[in-house]
């Protein structure tokens, strides 16, 4: 069961289910056998959700109750997290996290399938966060998850990654709001994207290093245009601009 809000004329879909997309341009992963069995393990704000996932077996879930979580997070393979009120938890790095050395919040390291939903990843001056999310070799989902305060990227994309980012916001971070490092070719869509790439220090609003064929469509990008994507040239960015929507103010 899932539910959707409107914003700027099209739905972005929550509570960690993937929407209908158009078979022609999105290819989710085989559902047949279900990958999400009925093991179930229930995580409470007083809980390590590392630890829960550590005995998590193939083709389960763990679900997380709302709340804020301190710690740095490894997704297991075929097993679906998911915040059980879509961004009610909360994931930020332990106090011990250093401004001089800013880890990831989530790793995501050579998974095929598995699943990531409903999460909030924070990052500020007390808890620095240099990315909210690392995928590398992977071709896991990304659901309505909200990532803000990265100062390195929200999300990085590296390595052989198929990865899909569905229905998610990612606002307010200094650093880029995706790094897509060669031979990654995420799927980007029904997202929203704000106030991104606002340090002096970062190279752009979104990078995307030479050998990467991300896909964007379906998304909402605020307060910037099809410029801001500097490795597309001129009939890339012609697209981007017919399959997204950019609204200036």
């Amino acid at each position: 069961m899932h539910t959707a809000r409107s914003v700027a004329g099209f739905s972005l879909y929550r509570a960690g289910v993937l929407p209908s997309l158009d078979p022609r341009t999105f290819d989710p992963p085989a559902l047949d056998p279900p990958i999400w069995r009925q093991r179930t393990q229930i995580v409470q704000p007083t809980e390590s959700i590392s630890a829960a996932l550590a005995r998590a077996e193939p083709g389960s879930e763990v679900i997380v109750e709302p709340g804020e979580y301190r710690e740095r997070i490894t997704l297991r393979d075929d097993v679906r997290l998911v915040s059980r009120v879509p961004r009610g938890a909360t994931i930020r790095l332990p106090a011990t996290a250093s401004d001089a050395q800013p880890e990831p919040a989530v790793i995501a390291l050579g998974l095929a399938r598995s699943e990531f939903a409903g999460f909030r990843i924070v990052g500020d001056a007390k808890t620095p966060l240099g990315v909210g999310i690392l995928v590398a070799d992977s071709s896991l989902s990304l659901v309505d998850v909200e990532v803000w305060g990265a100062t390195t990227a929200a999300i990085s994309f590296a390595g052989a990654t198929t990865a899909r980012l569905v229905g998610s916001e990612i606002h307010d971070n200094p650093g880029t709001a995706l790094a897509v490092g060669a031979g990654a070719a995420p799927v980007i869509t029904q997202n929203v994207f704000r106030r991104n790439g606002m340090s002096q220090r970062t190279s752009g609003t979104f990078t995307i290093e030479k050998g990467a064929t991300p896909l964007f469509q379906r998304n909402v990008f605020l307060g910037v245009g099809p410029e801001v994507f500097t490795a597309f040239d001129q009939p890339g960015r012609a697209k981007l601009k017919s399959e997204n929507w950019f609204l200036r103010r």
